[in-house]
């Protein structure tokens, strides 16, 4: 059997003023965030 291991993932993250986009890489205790861009809310303009 082969398995597929994911070692990175893209996590979307909700807030009231903006959403978030993080950037993880599997460690061996977890997920490890490694970079997060911000994506503004658009009707706060």
């Amino acid at each position: 059997m082969t398995r597929h291991l994911e070692s990175y993932r893209y996590e979307i993250l909700h807030g009231d003023d903006a959403d978030f986009v993080a950037y993880q890489r599997k460690s061996g205790d977890g997920w490890q965030t490694i970079s997060t861009w911000m994506i503004p809310d658009p009707t706060d303009q």
